[in-house]
């Protein structure tokens, strides 16, 4: 220890030999020859240089999260430009399908207004696209009141599918059958009237053309001299005419509760499933044979059976008396 004029001086080596700590000098005193570790010699520089390694490690950590965000952002912009991509392809596809279906395709709301339209219904109409889309259900069909409408409508939103025939109006005043399936279907969170329309002309013409052919078909076996009659495959008798009831004796109800071995005297039932099948094989046969009269008398008749399976396994039969 050295005493100066202002104040005592300590050695520091000596201090630390003899394991005094500085607290326990006096005040105002001067250690000399003392070794300052690095941190107290450069204690500011430590300071700042942690604290830029502290930004630093931030700044990093956040620009390893934002490279992550950023990836897993293109990731999922990848996936939903992938699935809007194959939802545009779809869409694409589905207005591609209604507007080339053969069929006409309508969407009406509450009141009754078309809201779209197909190509197929502005032309089956008489319409152009841009025409059609300004008139309501009742121009085009004259028998849908606003009441039916509105019944059919709270129908639909029940739940149950409409399906009817109507008749539409084209633009020149021409009229033409059609047949509507309708259900209703929410687009962009309006519920609508989603129609399908077929025009059935062509159908009703074919209709109207078999049932004028089926009633000259009936008008000549009426007035048939022969007898007629058509027998399934097991021989039950399922259509007779006039004359075929008249040569028996029996009514046109008693001989559709018959079989051909009710009338037939020659052959047996068994004889006469040979008989049918020999007629399957070979299409038509004709041949003689004997039929009871109700009231017991014996006919002897010549019968010409044709075998046909377009419209079922049924055997058309001609029958003449020859007695």
């Amino acid at each position: 220890v050295i005493s100066s004029a202002n104040r005592p001086i300590f050695d520091w080596r000596q201090l630390t030999k003899w394991q005094i700590k500085e607290n326990m000098l006096p005040e105002n005193s001067d250690i000399r020859f003392k070794q300052y570790s690095f941190f107290q010699l450069y204690r500011k520089e430590v300071i700042a240089g942690a604290g830029l390694l502290v930004v630093l490690a931030v700044l990093i950590l956040f620009l390893a999260l934002s490279l992550i965000r950023r990836k897993k952002t293109e990731a999922f912009l990848r996936e939903s430009r992938k699935e809007l991509e194959e939802s545009l392809a779809e869409l694409s596809l589905k207005n591609f399908v209604l507007e080339n279906a053969p069929i006409s395709v309508l969407w009406l709301d509450s009141a009754g207004r078309i809201l779209y339209a197909n190509e197929m219904a502005a032309q089956t109409n008489g319409y152009t696209p841009k025409e059609i889309l300004e008139l309501n259900i009742f121009v085009i069909d004259l028998n849908m009141s606003k009441e039916r409408f509105a019944r059919l409508w709270q129908k639909m939103n029940d739940g149950n599918p409409v399906y009817m025939e109507s008749v539409h109006t084209r633009k020149d005043g021409s009229q033409f059958p059609i047949e509507i399936h309708a259900r209703q279907n929410t687009h962009k969170n309006h519920i609508v009237n989603v129609g399908f329309v077929l025009d059935v002309s062509n159908r009703k013409e074919m209709e109207e053309t078999l049932k004028i052919s089926e009633n000259r078909y009936r008008s000549v076996l009426k007035v048939a001299m022969d007898g007629f009659m058509i027998t399934d495959s097991k021989g039950h008798l399922t259509e007779v005419n006039p004359a075929f009831c008249q040569m028996t004796g029996y009514s046109e109800a008693e001989l559709l509760s018959m079989e051909i071995a009710d009338l037939e005297v020659a052959n047996s039932r068994e004889q006469i499933q040979e008989q049918i099948s020999q007629i399957i094989n070979t299409g038509q046969m004709r041949f003689e044979s004997r039929h009871r009269h109700k009231n017991g008398r014996i006919l002897d008749v010549e019968i010409s059976s044709q075998y046909h399976t377009d419209l079922g396994d049924y055997f058309f039969c001609f029958i003449r008396d020859l007695t």
